[in-house]
């Protein structure tokens, strides 16, 4: 993310670590912001097809983009899973 000079202006730091497995798709991430705030973010993918596998694949990153730069996003997120 932070290869994007965009992002450089409010991220401080990030990392990621993936994997995948035919049918599996795993991902973590976080992310500091030159504010201070920070993000954390895991999710797991199981019993996927060939299709969900490359469509999730190639929106991995405007989806955590979304979720870094998105409060009400978080937000909804939270209320959701927790």
């Amino acid at each position: 993310m932070l290869a994007n000079p965009a992002n450089r202006s409010w991220l401080k730091h990030t990392g990621s670590k993936g994997g995948s497995t035919a049918f599996v798709l795993t991902r973590c991430l976080y992310a500091t912001e030159i504010s201070g705030d920070k993000t954390e973010l895991v999710y797991f993918f199981n019993d996927l097809n060939f299709v969900e596998q490359q469509r999730l694949q190639m929106s991995i990153n405007d989806f955590e983009l979304q979720v870094l730069s998105g409060a009400n996003l978080r937000k909804e997120l939270k209320e959701r899973f927790n």
